[in-house]
C-alpha cells in the first residue's frame, strides 16, 4: 500500500507541475501538450484512488 501511495503522490506532483507550467506557456501548442498530459495523469490518479477505495476493508479509511 505504501508504494501505491508514493506513486499517487508523485503523479499528483507531476500533474501540479504541468498545471503551473500551462499558466506560464505562451505557445498554444505547448499549452495543448501540457493539457493533454494533465488529463492523462488525472485519469491515472482517479483510477488509482478508486482502486484504493475499493480495496480498503470495510470500516477503514484510506
Amino acid at each position: 500500500m505504501k508504494s501505491s501511495r508514493e506513486s499517487l503522490r508523485k503523479l499528483k506532483a507531476q500533474r501540479d507541475l504541468l498545471q503551473r507550467r500551462m499558466q506560464e506557456e505562451a505557445s498554444d501548442l505547448d499549452f495543448e501538450t501540457h493539457l493533454e498530459r494533465v488529463r492523462t495523469l488525472q485519469r491515472v490518479i482517479d483510477r488509482l484512488e478508486s482502486g484504493e477505495k475499493q480495496a480498503a476493508p470495510m470500516g477503514s479509511t484510506v
